[in-house]
């Protein structure tokens, strides 16, 4: 038993690793990114915005959208960072306490790509530590008590104590883990097939290799789609900085007196 639990604490952290590894390229891009643009925003642009004044031109469209976000910045940047940094430790608070923690917990589960990952992080992690549990003769009703407390996510804990109470009704697993709509469809069928066939070990066996599995590919997935919009994005931030100037200084030209 203790070598199937050793074994799941080292594919729980694989996975974390994982995740942590596809998005700290990204990060890392967008917060130089922000910092370019931050310093862009204070030091460089108020320098072109007063020469720009100084010359009384009409400027293009896009050198005037650049030059107003310079002073939305300026003016309200400091005040917006304190807010997030503001709400960011509240949340976290929040969260730590318990307040609040099944709406962010919900809120993780249906962001956009990364709420996927998370989904598959907790299935697989479902899968691994009750097939542990099943093949060292835990007791399902135990087993299901003790990987619900394993569930660092409100919404998957509640759901396995609510098809834990199912089980003790009478409803086997796969009709309980069904009836609370959290867990796929896939391991719902995988684990009836088990019940049926007794083979129910052998079966979330099954379950846990096929969504680490399935947790490899998504990753790579979202990391193959991540990195290039994130170029993209830095791209088209600098090339609008660069049309923005190169169009300012173009209608300088135009507009001076031959």
């Amino acid at each position: 038993m203790l070598d199937s639990l050793a074994d799941y604490v080292e594919q729980d952290l694989e996975a974390r690793r994982k995740i942590t590894s596809a998005l700290t390229y990204p990060a890392v891009v967008l917060t130089m990114a922000l910092v370019t643009v931050l310093i862009l925003s204070v030091a460089v642009l108020p320098q072109f915005e007063k020469f720009f004044q100084s010359l009384s031109i009409e400027l293009p469209l896009t050198t005037r959208l650049l030059l107003a976000i310079t002073q939305f910045i300026t003016r309200w940047g400091l005040l917006v960072l304190v807010l997030v940094v503001v709400g960011s430790v509240t949340s976290w608070v929040l969260i730590r306490r318990g307040v609040g923690k099944p709406f962010f917990d919900r809120v993780r589960l249906r962001m956009p790509v990364l709420g996927s990952l998370y989904n598959l992080v907790l299935t697989e992690r479902f899968c691994r530590l009750m097939a542990s549990l099943a093949n060292a003769g835990v007791p399902l009703t135990t087993a299901m008590r003790v990987t619900s407390e394993t569930m660092n996510n409100v919404v998957f804990r509640d759901a396995l104590l609510e098809a834990q109470q199912g089980m003790v009704e009478g409803g086997g697993l796969s009709g309980p883990l069904a009836a609370t709509g959290v867990f796929p469809s896939t391991v719902v069928q995988m684990i009836r097939v088990g019940e049926a066939t007794g083979t129910l070990e052998d079966q979330m066996e099954v379950a846990a290799t096929f969504y680490e599995r399935e947790l490899d590919h998504k990753i790579k997935k979202v990391t193959t789609l991540i990195e290039p919009a994130v170029v993209l994005l830095v791209g088209l931030v600098v090339g609008f900085v660069a049309v923005a100037l190169v169009s300012a200084m173009y209608g300088i030209f135009q507009q001076a007196p031959t």
